[in-house]
C-alpha cells in the first residue's frame, strides 16, 4: 500500500494505531504528530506510580523510540496541528503542510478547568494530564503539605492516595453526593471512601458552593465550601476532561462532545477517523457513547486500523477500567451508561475483597471488583449473556465462579 496516513495526537490511541497499521501490513508513509517532546507514554501511572516516585519517566513510554525508527514512523513531536482541509486532504502543522490519504484524529482532550477566576492565575493549582504536570506537583509534596483535591473521581482519588504516601495532609472535595458517582456502584464508592478515611484523607461529599481564596501572591490559600473551609498549600483539580474537538469542528467535521464517528471510528469526512477519548461513537438506534480509558484507546485504534486496511473488525470486548489507590486494586467492566436494576455482592465488603454485579433482567451488565483480579477476569466474558439460573448463586462462595460459569 502506497497511501500516506497522518495521525494527529501522540497519546495512547495514536501510538496504538500506528503500531496496528504496521502490524497489519501498511507499508506507506506514516506520520505521527504530537504536542509533547516525549515519545508516546502511558498516562494511567501518572497519578499513581509516577506521582509516588516508584516509576520514572524512563518507565512510561508505551514503546521505545527505536520502535518508531524501525517501523519507519515519522515522528513530528513538539508540534501542534493548526488546521485541516478535508477537501485538499492536508494538515497544517506550523510552517509545514502534510498531505494525507487517510487522517486519524487521536487528540484526546484537555482538562476541565474550574470557572473561578482565581484559578486562572494561581501558581499552586495543578492538573494531572502530562508528565510535566505531575513532576511539578511531585516537587511540591512534602510531609505536612496541605493538599486540596477538587474532584472525587479516579484521578482525584489516585492523587489523594499518592500524596498521602508522600506524607501530605489531604482533603478531597466532591460536589456530588458520593465519590465515583459517574463510574461505579454505591457499594464500591462507599468502600473507597472508607479506605481513604482510614488512611487519613479527609473526604467531603456534597461540597457545594466551592470558591477559591488567594493570598497577595496569587496562591490559593483556602477552599471555601458550604461545608466549611479548607486551608491549603497546593490544589489539584480533577473534574474530568473536555474532548478536543476544535480542530475537527473548524474542518467541518460533525462533533457533539466528541468527534462523531461510526462503529469503525469513521468521521463525517471521507478517509478521516477519530479514536480514543475524543471519539463519540454513534450506535444503532442513534444513541452515542464516548469512553475515556487506556483500554478503549487501544481497542478503538485497532478497530480503526482494521477499517483503514480493509480487514475484518476485531471483536470488541466490554469497556473496562481500573484504578490503584493505596494498596487496593479496583476494576470494573461494562458500559458505564447502563443503569443496573439491582446489584448483587459476592464476598465481604468489610474484609475489603469482593465483587459487585450489576444486573438487568437475567444478565450481568456491570462487574466491579475490589482486590479480586482473578474473578474479575473470569467474569468479564459473561457480560451481556443471559444466565437467569445463576444470578442468585453469584453470592455463594462455596462454589467458585469458574465452576459456576463453566456449568452454565
Amino acid at each position: 500500500m502506497s497511501r500516506r496516513i497522518v495521525v494527529l495526537g501522540a497519546g495512547h490511541a495514536g501510538a496504538e494505531v500506528v503500531a496496528a497499521l504496521r502490524a497489519g501490513g501498511f507499508t506507506g508513509d506514516l506520520v505521527l504528530v504530537g504536542d509533547e517532546t516525549a515519545v508516546p507514554y502511558q498516562r494511567p501511572p501518572l497519578s499513581k506510580a509516577f506521582l509516588q516516585g516508584t516509576a520514572t519517566a524512563a518507565d512510561l513510554p508505551i514503546r521505545p523510540r527505536s520502535f518508531y525508527d524501525q517501523q519507519h514512523v515519522d515522528l513530528a513531536l513538539d508540534r501542534r496541528a493548526d488546521s485541516i482541509d478535508t477537501h485538499a486532504r492536508t494538515v497544517r502543522v506550523g510552517a509545514r503542510s502534510h498531505e494525507y490519504d487517510v487522517l486519524v484524529l487521536a487528540l484526546g482532550g484537555r482538562v476541565r478547568a474550574l470557572s473561578d477566576p482565581v484559578a486562572a492565575g494561581a501558581t499552586n493549582l495543578h492538573h494531572v494530564k502530562t508528565c510535566a504536570d505531575v513532576e511539578r506537583l511531585r516537587e511540591r509534596l512534602r510531609p505536612g503539605t496541605r493538599l486540596g483535591v477538587v474532584g472525587g473521581g479516579f484521578v482525584g482519588l489516585e492523587v489523594a492516595a499518592s500524596a498521602r504516601d508522600h506524607g501530605a495532609a489531604v482533603s478531597v472535595l466532591e460536589l456530588g453526593p458520593r465519590l465515583l458517582g459517574r463510574v461505579c456502584s454505591e457499594v464500591v464508592a462507599t468502600h473507597v471512601a472508607s479506605v481513604h478515611r482510614r488512611r487519613g484523607v479527609e473526604v467531603r461529599t456534597a461540597a457545594t458552593g466551592l470558591r477559591l481564596e488567594a493570598d497577595q501572591d496569587g496562591r490559593i490559600s483556602r477552599l471555601v465550601t458550604d461545608q466549611g473551609d479548607v486551608e491549603v498549600d497546593e490544589v489539584v483539580v480533577g473534574i474530568g476532561m473536555v474532548p478536543e474537538t476544535e480542530l475537527a469542528s473548524r474542518a467541518g467535521l460533525a462533533t457533539n462532545d466528541g468527534v462523531l464517528v461510526d462503529v469503525d471510528y469513521r468521521a463525517s469526512a471521507p478517509e478521516v477517523f477519530a479514536i480514543g477519548d475524543c471519539a463519540r461513537v454513534v450506535r444503532a438506534g442513534g444513541s452515542t457513547r464516548r469512553l475515556e480509558s487506556a483500554p478503549h484507546a487501544a481497542a478503538s485504534a485497532r478497530r480503526a486500523a482494521a477499517a483503514i486496511l480493509g480487514r475484518p473488525a476485531p471483536t470488541d470486548g466490554a469497556p473496562w477500567f481500573w484504578s490503584h489507590q493505596f494498596d487496593v486494586k479496583i476494576q470494573m467492566a461494562g458500559d458505564p451508561d447502563t443503569r443496573p436494576s439491582r446489584w448483587v455482592t459476592r464476598g465481604s465488603v468489610s474484609d475489603g475483597s469482593f465483587l459487585v454485579f450489576g444486573i438487568v433482567e437475567d444478565r450481568i451488565v456491570r462487574v466491579e471488583a475490589v482486590d479480586r483480579p482473578a474473578e474479575f477476569t473470569q467474569t468479564k466474558p459473561w457480560l451481556g449473556r443471559p444466565i437467569p439460573a445463576l444470578i442468585d448463586r453469584l453470592t455463594d462462595e462455596s462454589v467458585s465462579l469458574r465452576q459456576l460459569l463453566t456449568r452454565h
